[in-house]
């Protein structure tokens, strides 16, 4: 019959004979041991009882700006007006500047000057932030599921021959895009 110490009694033994160096296990090693389980079950828990559509990248809430200053860049979510306000404040933003939208990129020079785009599509997808496929260049929307670089050039170049997509469905219009591959981009896609 095993005992609580059956493995220790194990060590012990094979220790003594064939391995002299071995060193019978210690308040450290079940520390570990112990940490170790500990992360299983916390794995487990997490994957079982999570609701079911949970993501850990939260989109944002009300803004997500991208300030690029000095060739460095900082992604910042305003959850209230007021923070909006602040932000203008604390780049000098002049108040007769357009508004800032979620999903733009700021980017500021030492002169004061401030250029405003997008933030880039892989960006955007780990953000929550719809592509703006009106504005988005090549590579943004080839972050997109299931588009590829020469998809991505096809949607562009329709893009600038009509002038534009007044509606979603328009993308239908592409070569390559059917309702299928509509139905999967359409959530990460917004018109400007």
């Amino acid at each position: 019959m095993l005992t609580a110490g059956w493995l220790k009694d194990l060590c012990d033994a094979l220790s003594k004979k064939t391995m002299p160096h071995y060193k019978s296990p210690t308040k450290k090693n079940n520390r570990s041991i112990f940490l170790l389980a500990l992360l299983c079950l916390t794995y487990y828990l997490v994957t079982t009882y999570y609701p079911s559509g949970f993501t850990l990248n939260t989109p944002c809430k009300v803004l997500c700006v991208e300030i690029e200053k000095d060739s460095s860049s900082t992604i910042i979510s305003l959850d209230k007006a007021k923070d909006i306000s602040i932000l203008y404040d604390k780049y000098h933003i002049p108040s007769d500047e357009q508004l800032i939208r979620n999903g733009d990129k700021l980017k500021l020079s030492n002169k004061k000057d401030i250029v405003i785009g997008n933030i880039s599509g892989i960006k955007s997808m780990s953000l929550g932030i719809p592509i703006r496929i009106n504005s988005a260049s090549a590579d943004d929307i080839k972050a997109l599921p299931g588009i590829g670089y020469k998809l991505a050039a096809r949607i562009v170049a329709y893009r600038d021959s009509v002038g534009g997509f007044q509606g979603l469905g328009e993308l239908q219009s592409v070569d390559g895009i059917g309702k299928k591959k509509l139905n999967s981009i359409k959530e990460f896609v917004n018109l400007d």
